[in-house]
């Protein structure tokens, strides 16, 4: 009777394994003390069949390309939103009315995040997560290439809208990702090791906009053309095929 691995939560992995095999005899007396003297009397190929099943573990789950690919999108979400923060603040102080147009900057990238884990669910059902990863890259690409292009105040609060709702989308898509891909994994323990990572990158991207100082559109530009390179990797990654162990 078969045996369902997959339904217990068992990887069941066939190997097979060939080669020559040596046959001896002995060359003289066999004496009492066991040490004889053996030679080779012949060879025969062989191959044999090895079915191995073991536990679905947390770390091969957590290696599927479909976490990693999610997990890389999710990473550059973040960075965008973090450099977009302080972009926004360092630029807009030396502009008049500066104070209150990042106010109304946090204003709108509050809303867009509420109207984005409205809406995220909704999405959820109707396309599928590697999908909404892809429209998520997309957008920042395109509103941080239209951003720099047109330049301005308005330009850099909308871009912060749509980088901060997305991120929110992209979010929901990783979780997701996570809990189809790797149901058996401590999820909170996982959900904690990425979110760290995330932050990591939000405040190395914050720092880089501090440091640099960019003018309003040419910071637009660096998340645009960042995001164009990652959406580029990003589809490299799914065509790259990881090589699978057989499964039966």
């Amino acid at each position: 009777m078969p045996f369902e691995a997959e339904k217990f939560g068992y990887i069941e992995e066939e190997f097979f394994i060939s080669g020559t095999a040596k046959s001896y005899g002995s060359a003289g007396a066999l004496s009492a003390d066991g040490v004889w003297n053996v030679t080779k009397i012949d060879t025969a190929e062989y191959k044999t069949r090895i079915v191995v099943r073991r536990p679905r573990i947390e770390k091969h789950e957590l290696h599927e390309p479909e976490i990693r690919q999610a997990a890389f999108v999710m990473l550059l979400l973040r960075a965008s939103v973090g450099f977009m923060f302080f972009h926004l603040a360092f630029w807009l102080r030396d502009e008049k009315a500066g104070t209150a147009w990042f106010g109304l900057a946090v204003v709108v990238c509050s809303l867009s995040t509420f109207v984005a884990n409205s809406v995220g669910p909704l999405l959820r059902r109707r396309i599928h997560e590697k999908r909404m990863l892809k429209l998520c890259i997309s957008s920042v690409c395109l509103g941080g290439l239209i951003a720099g292009y047109f330049g301005g105040v308005t330009a850099g609060i909308i871009l912060a809208g749509i980088v901060n709702g997305v991120g929110s989308i992209g979010r929901l898509a990783f979780e997701s990702t996570v809990q189809s891909k790797a149901p058996d994994a401590n999820r909170a323990r996982t959900f904690v090791r990425y979110e760290t990572r995330n932050q990591i990158a939000w405040v190395v991207a914050g720092l880089l906009a501090v440091i640099a100082t960019p003018p309003g559109a040419v910071g637009f530009l660096i998340v645009g053309v960042g995001s164009a390179v990652a959406s580029l990797l990003f589809v490299l990654q799914l065509n790259t095929s990881k090589p699978q162990t057989r499964r039966i």
